[in-house]
């Protein structure tokens, strides 16, 4: 049940990933609609990061149980940094593919 927000957002958002028409140019909107657009991309954005965090800490935790021998702090620590980078890169694709689906340019939020 406490899953149910997350797994509504992501068939939502599986939903824009069909889309079969490009999205138009955005036309002029308020600054409180394009705040609440972007607040809702980063939302859904950070629900779709978090899952994928969950999702590879499982594995780096089943991984690292099997591993014998090395440097497993140095190991971890790179890992750790390595998904972190990959985390922040995925957050921002999602926001601006969000944003871009809603008919803004990156030069609009």
């Amino acid at each position: 049940m406490k899953y149910l927000p997350i797994v509504i957002v992501l068939m939502l958002a599986g939903c824009q990933w069909f889309q079969s028409e490009p999205a138009r140019p955005r036309a002029a909107v308020s600054e409180e609609q394009r705040v609440a657009d972007f607040e809702a991309c980063k939302e859904q954005a950070r629900a779709m990061v978090k899952r994928d965090q969950g999702i590879d800490q499982d594995i780096a935790s089943a991984s690292s149980s099997t591993e014998v021998g090395g440097d497993v702090g140095t190991d971890q620590a790179l890992a750790q940094n390595m998904a972190a980078f990959r985390g922040t890169q995925r957050y921002d694709n999602l926001v601006d593919r969000c944003m871009s689906e809603l008919g803004y340019t990156n030069n609009q939020y």
